[in-house]
């Protein structure tokens, strides 16, 4: 039983292929293709706030 196991692990081995590996981005619009930057809100907070000639 183990033998025809075994002879059958060796004839299935070779036909699985592996995932490739993804590609690098080669380009910087490549890198940033997916990313949109609105659909994440913005966590902003006021620290502090000065005026200076008449601009806040």
């Amino acid at each position: 039983m183990i033998r025809y196991i075994l002879i059958g692990l060796v004839f299935l081995l070779p036909t699985f292929t592996f995932a490739e590996e993804p590609k690098a981005p080669a380009t910087v619009k490549e890198l940033f293709a997916d990313f949109d930057p609105r659909k994440d809100p913005i966590d902003a907070k006021v620290m502090r706030e000065w005026e200076m000639d008449g601009i806040v």
